[in-house]
């Protein structure tokens, strides 16, 4: 979980996560707290290169959740280890603990994580 600016305010990691994913982690929450929207909407050719001007400190790997209250950005919550669905799974979990917090139910990822984009494609409505 981190601020609105960013910065790490409480961390978990359960017995048997993968190691690599304390960072990443901790990325997703912070590109979500900054950009106010869940991470892994930015399309699949373009996500390396705002990776690399970010200097590695943003991410489009599903699983950050901005926790939005009535508009306001209040910081985000990120899971990581998982699928990307099962990371937004547990990300909209603990968003849930805060009273009002929107779940952004309505997001689609489209990034390379997402199975079905393909790069150099638009991707087009499921109906």
């Amino acid at each position: 979980m981190v601020d609105t600016g960013g910065n790490l305010l409480a961390f978990g990691r359960m017995d048997g996560s993968k190691g690599l994913s304390v960072a990443s982690s901790i990325n997703k929450a912070r590109t979500s707290a900054l950009s106010g929207v869940p991470t892994g909407g930015a399309h699949a050719d373009v996500e390396i290169q705002v990776t690399l001007a970010h200097e590695s400190r943003w991410t489009n790997l599903i699983g950050g959740l901005p926790i939005r209250v009535d508009g306001f950005i209040l910081g985000a919550v990120a899971a990581g280890s998982g699928s990307g669905t099962q990371d937004l799974a547990v990300a909209q979990a603990g968003a849930a603990a805060i009273p009002r917090a929107d779940m952004c139910l309505d997001f689609k990822p489209m990034g390379a994580e997402d199975p079905g984009i393909i790069r150099g494609t638009t991707p087009q409505p499921t109906t």
